[in-house]
């Protein structure tokens, strides 16, 4: 019994298990391009802000609305593609943020 249990210890040793690491696949696709497809209307009035905290008001009012729905069709076209493709690899995100309403750094 101890070696039983000696062999296990040095097994998850000397193999870590993959839970560590970001795991993507076919189930985190489709979810990722359903989600990116019903919530990409949200990215006019988040790009609305983030034009407005980084150019000022005037431009988020004008510029914020066309950036926003630029990004709407990108990310929408994206969500199809991911949805309709999801059992084919790469599983990795296509656009960051993945889901659009994560924490993201400077752009």
């Amino acid at each position: 019994m101890r070696k039983v249990i000696l062999l296990f210890l040095i097994i998850g040793i000397i193999f870590p298990f993959p839970s560590y690491s970001q795991n993507y696949n076919f189930l985190r696709k489709l979810v990722r391009g359903v989600a990116n497809v019903s919530l990409a209307s949200f990215e006019i009035p988040r790009q609305m802000i983030k034009v407005t905290q980084k150019e000022g008001d005037l431009a988020g009012i004008f510029w914020g609305p066309l950036k926003g729905i630029t990004y709407t069709l990108g990310r929408t076209l994206l969500g199809v593609y991911e949805t309709g493709f999801f059992l084919l690899p790469p599983y990795s995100p296509l656009v960051e943020p993945e889901f659009i309403f994560e924490f993201e750094g400077e752009e």
